[in-house]
């Protein structure tokens, strides 16, 4: 994605199938910190759900982030998708071990959350 200007590639979201039988799919992003309070990423992040759910009638969607990345947390809740998991230690990052959350959210809930407009 490439924001307008001379800003070049700010961030980049994807959306990984993990289970065709589940109808279930991970969401992913990354995005320059300097590019940030605009509301750029939760709206790539919500078009891509969105697609998800509407052109491939996934069921699913979860992402997945560091436990003290909070901008990544707090994107997923703008998104509608509740927190599941606070996984302990559970991978190494940087060394360390490091804790989790995952995040989710069902088809049913997409269509029925409350857009801004």
């Amino acid at each position: 994605m490439a924001a307008v200007g001379d800003a070049g590639v700010i961030g980049t979201v994807e959306l990984v199938w993990r289970s065709r039988l589940d109808r279930t799919a991970e969401i992913g992003f990354v995005f320059n910190p300097d590019h940030g309070g605009r509301g750029l990423a939760t709206e790539a992040a919500a078009a891509l759900v969105n697609w998800g759910f509407t052109e491939f009638g996934l069921h699913r969607i979860y992402g997945r982030c560091h436990g003290r990345n909070a901008a990544s947390a707090r994107l997923m809740a703008r998104l509608g998708m509740r927190r599941e998991a606070h996984h302990v230690a559970s991978y190494l990052f940087a060394g360390e071990w490091a804790d989790q959350l995952v995040f989710a959210i069902l088809a049913d809930e997409w269509r029925s959350r409350p857009v801004a407009g």
